[in-house]
């Protein structure tokens, strides 16, 4: 349990994650707990075995730090959490989930459909190029590791004509009006947890993991764990090209998935529903739908 009267609070050090963190990090600092909060995005001299400094660059990253006792809370964008979480170490609490869907910028302001032929979008992983190429197999899409901000210089410039974002990033750093089209789940549906955020901590940490547990939105917890689950259902593979969504009501939940070649050539998808009791059951059914009826070949030629 523990006893010290400071919490380290950190998260990857990413420009559009800041943002969302910083909300999130005065959550976490308005609890009435007795203890003060520190955020940091890096771990100076003696952590980082005399390279300077130890940024937080990546996921893995930071759990390590979490597992060494560097920090004492993870607040990670839930598109980082893999299925099953690092040994010693678990999620505290999900925060009220924002927009997971994907949204459309261009620099004409003209939606999807209405782009010409051969026009360049930019896409952020292979799950939304498949998805674009199914729909408008007429366009060149390329996967853009990118932050919004050199996005829209591209776009500016002439090299894009419009690329693919995630909308609860692009609320975070406040950009909305970029926007001239939000996708629904028909055309691009999300990756596994995309809009939620996860505060995960060490396993045995009970007083901390009783400090945020107000801050837990159940309904976003159960979604971020099933779509991890369906999507870890699937394949073991954290890069497949797999889109799922879910949502909640009360004890009853609803989740979309789909399997989607990266070339658009095919892009499989189904549904379930049921109560969240039988979520393990009727994830798999799903699961084993999509792989029978193509997946599965997508999958293991991407593998």
């Amino acid at each position: 349990m523990s006893r010290k009267k400071e919490i380290v609070v950190a998260a990857e050090f990413d420009r559009e994650f800041r943002t969302r963190f910083a909300a999130s990090f005065e959550q976490i600092a308005s609890l009435n707990s007795g203890k003060r909060f520190v955020s940091v995005f890096e771990l100076a001299g003696k952590h980082s075995a005399g390279k300077g400094r130890d940024v937080f660059k990546s996921f893995s990253n930071l759990i390590s730090a979490l597992v060494k006792g560097e920090i004492d809370l993870a607040v990670a964008d839930g598109t980082d959490l893999p299925t099953n979480l690092p040994h010693g170490v678990e999620i505290f609490a999900v925060l009220d989930r924002s927009n997971p869907f994907d949204v459309f910028i261009s620099s004409d302001d003209m939606i999807l459909d209405e782009q010409p032929e051969e026009a360049r979008v930019a896409v952020t992983n292979q799950v939304e190029m498949g998805q674009l190429l199914y729909y408008r197999p007429d366009l060149d899409v390329v996967v853009r590791g990118d932050g919004f901000d050199n996005l829209c210089a591209e776009m500016e410039n002439g090299v894009l004509n419009g690329f693919v974002y995630p909308a609860s990033k692009v609320e975070a750093i406040d950009k909305q009006d970029k926007v001239v089209e939000v996708f629904t789940s028909s055309i691009c549906m999300p990756v596994a947890g995309q809009g939620s955020i996860a505060i995960i901590g060490r396993k045995g940490e009970r007083e901390l993991k009783e400090i945020v547990k107000g801050l837990n939105d159940m309904p976003s917890y159960d979604e971020l764990l099933l779509e991890k689950a369906f999507a870890g259902t699937v394949s073991k593979d954290k890069k497949a090209p797999i889109g799922v969504l879910s949502s909640i009501d009360g004890r009853d939940f609803k989740l979309e998935g789909v399997i989607v070649s990266p070339d658009g050539s095919e892009r499989i998808s189904g549904s379930i529903s049921g109560k969240l009791a039988e979520s393990e059951k009727l994830l798999a059914e799903l699961a084993e739908e999509l792989l029978s009826s193509g997946g599965e070949d997508i999958i293991n030629f991407i593998e």
